[in-house]
C-alpha cells in the first residue's frame, strides 16, 4: 500500500494540479479578507475579475483533463500511471488534444486560463506581493505535475498491457459509444 500512496494515477495528478491552480483566487480572496488599502480600488477589481474568470476557466480546463483521463481509463481500465506510456504512438489524434488541454490548464498565453491568472496575480501582487509569490509557487508546481504526467503518459516506450484497446478518438467512435 505504500507504493500505491506514492504513485498517483493520472486523476490524482490532475486533482493535485487543480488544487495548486486554485491557489490564485484563494490568494486574492485572502488579501481581500485581510483588508486592502482603500486607495487601491482598481487593484481590487483586477483581482476580483481575474478570480471569477479563473474559476470559470479552471472548471473548463479541469473538466477537459478529467475527460481525457476518462477516455484513457475507458480503454485500459487502469488507474496506475505505470500502465501508461507511449500513448501518442497509439493515439496520434488524442495526443495533441491532450496537449492543448494540459497547456490550457497551465494557463499558457493564448489559452483560456491566461487572462484570469494574469489579472489575479497583477491585482494581488500590487497589494500583497507575498500572497502573489505563494500563488506563483502553486502555478509552477501545477505546471511541473501536468508536464511530467503528459510526458510520462504520451511519450516513451509503449507500456500499455493491451495496446489494441487504445483506439484513437474519432467522431464515429464517440457517436457509437452513445
Amino acid at each position: 500500500t505504500s507504493r500505491q500512496s506514492v504513485q498517483a494515477g493520472p486523476s490524482g495528478i490532475v486533482s493535485a494540479a487543480s488544487v495548486f491552480v486554485m491557489a490564485l483566487p484563494t490568494a486574492w480572496f485572502q488579501g481581500w479578507a485581510d483588508g486592502w488599502p482603500g486607495h487601491a480600488v482598481a487593484h481590487v477589481y483586477l483581482g476580483l475579475e481575474g478570480s471569477v474568470l479563473q474559476m470559470v476557466n479552471h472548471g473548463l480546463s479541469t473538466g477537459g483533463l478529467f475527460l481525457l483521463v476518462g477516455v484513457l481509463y475507458d480503454r485500459t481500465h487502469s488507474r496506475q500511471l505505470d500502465d501508461y506510456g507511449g500513448v501518442a504512438a497509439l493515439m496520434p489524434r488524442f495526443a495533441p488534444l491532450a496537449l492543448i488541454v494540459v497547456l490550457s490548464s497551465m494557463a499558457l498565453p493564448a489559452t483560456n486560463g491566461f487572462v484570469g491568472e494574469f489579472l489575479v496575480l497583477l491585482g494581488t501582487f500590487r497589494e500583497r506581493p507575498a500572497y502573489a509569490t505563494a500563488a506563483v509557487g502553486g502555478v509552477i508546481l501545477s505546471a511541473i505535475y501536468l508536464l511530467w504526467m503528459y510526458g510520462r503518459v504520451m511519450h516513451g516506450p509503449v507500456a500499455v498491457k493491451e495496446p489494441a484497446k487504445l483506439t484513437d478518438v474519432t467522431r464515429r467512435r464517440e457517436a457509437e459509444d452513445r
